[in-house]
Formats: C-alpha cells, sequence, structure tokens
C-alpha cells in the first residue's frame, strides 16, 4: 500500500498509511498574528493523516498520525513515497459521519490542549509584575 515515511532531521517519525485511504495527508502549517511580530511564526507544525473509503455501511474514517509542534526556522522534514506491507496505526481512527459523532483527538492530545490554552489565558490574565 502507499504510505508516507516522514522524518524530522534524521529521526523517523512515522510510516503513515492505511489499506483503505482514499486520502493521505501530511503537511506543513506556519501561521503568524499581526504584522507586530516582523514575520516571525507564532506557530509552526506538521501535521499528518487522511481518511478512509467507504466501508460497507457507506462510513468513512478520519486517520490521524499526530501534530508536530516542536518545528522552528531550519527544520528538516523529509517526505518519503513509498509501498509497505507494515504501516504504523493512527495513533486516532475516528467516524466521519454526522450519525455518530467521534472525537477526532486522545486524551492525551486533549490534555495537552488545555495545558496550552490554559498557559496562554495565565499568561493574558496574570501578567509577570516585576518587584
Amino acid at each position: 500500500m502507499l504510505a508516507f515515511d516522514i522524518y524530522i532531521g534524521e529521526e523517523r517519525l512515522c510510516l503513515a498509511g492505511v489499506d483503505d485511504w482514499s486520502l493521505l495527508s501530511a503537511h506543513v502549517t506556519a501561521q503568524r498574528g499581526d504584522s507586530s511580530n516582523d514575520g516571525a511564526a507564532e506557530s509552526l507544525e506538521l501535521y499528518m493523516g487522511g481518511m478512509t473509503q467507504s466501508d460497507a455501511e457507506n462510513v468513512s474514517h478520519h486517520v490521524r498520525w499526530g501534530t508536530v509542534t516542536e518545528l522552528g526556522v531550519g527544520t528538516k522534514i523529509t517526505i518519503h513515497v513509498i509501498e509497505t506491507d507494515t504501516p504504523e496505526r493512527p495513533i486516532r481512527r475516528y467516524r466521519s459521519d454526522y450519525e455518530v459523532q467521534e472525537q477526532g483527538f486522545t486524551e492525551e492530545e486533549i490534555e495537552e490542549m488545555e495545558r496550552q490554552e490554559w498557559l496562554r489565558l495565565k499568561a493574558k490574565f496574570e501578567p509577570h509584575k516585576p518587584f
């Protein structure tokens, strides 16, 4: 089957692929707020995921191998498009329909997102005050 063999630097990140894929995706996103940050990225992330073909019940599933947020200027990302019989299982596989709503994130990912939001709000509402 088709798969993406993904590396950050020399370290293998994952071998993303599933038998019933209809879409495989790996993309890098840079985001910034306003122009006051001199064009620097506020966040850089790599996302690996996709979607399956519809099954016998006409249901497709999203698949995710995760998101990497520890990227910076100069980070080397390599993606080899390969054929393999042994891809890594996605960290999350969930339905893509309105009848059954399934959470797209793992409990660990939700906890990390909540922690990041808490840190953002703490910095906003409790700014460091010099003595």
